[in-house]
């Protein structure tokens, strides 16, 4: 199974909420750079980032009181885990 960092993860939906919360467009480079972390972690690769803000933007958008751990549970849907960062 392929893994990213909860880290990561949750600053990519903190700041996805805040830019459908305020549609803050100076934060949208923030969300580009997370989701492509996002994107290396999982696949070491930049090239799937955008698939990694879609699926946190369509759970959010479908349901506004999803929680994190909502959003994790459709990324292990998927094969992705998410996991605390290693010591």
């Amino acid at each position: 199974m392929r893994t990213v960092q909860k880290k990561t993860t949750d600053e990519t939906i903190r700041i996805s909420r805040k830019y459908w919360d305020t549609g803050d467009v100076d934060i949208l480079d923030a969300r580009y750079n997370l989701t492509k972390k996002l994107s290396n972690q999982a696949f070491e690769s930049e090239h799937k980032y955008m698939s990694f803000g879609d699926l946190i933007d369509s759970v959010l958008k479908l349901n506004k009181g999803a929680t994190n751990e909502l959003i994790y549970s459709v990324f292990e849907l998927i094969g992705i885990s998410v996991a605390e960062e290693e010591a």
